[in-house]
């Protein structure tokens, strides 16, 4: 529907030389974050136990701030 045009977006912006690395940097801080995410859901459901499940909670609640502050710092640099 929309015609966007990418190419001229990052020519205009300078952003040629690095935007590989940004999209593999991203790319694998987000698979690492499943990745623990999952594990630590399953650790909390094989224990069956509400505490170990609200202590997932927390981190995962932690860990946005945490995530938005680095890809901020990332976008700024």
């Amino acid at each position: 529907m929309f015609k966007i045009k990418a190419d001229n977006i990052v020519k205009e912006y300078n952003i040629e030389k690095w935007i590989v690395e940004y999209h593999t940097f991203t790319e694998g801080f987000m698979e690492l974050g499943r990745i623990t995410g999952f594990l630590l859901m399953l650790f909390a459901s094989l224990l069956n136990n509400i505490f170990y499940f609200k202590l997932l909670l927390f981190i995962v609640t932690m860990s946005i701030p945490i995530y938005s502050i680095t890809m901020y710092k990332v976008e700024n640099e």
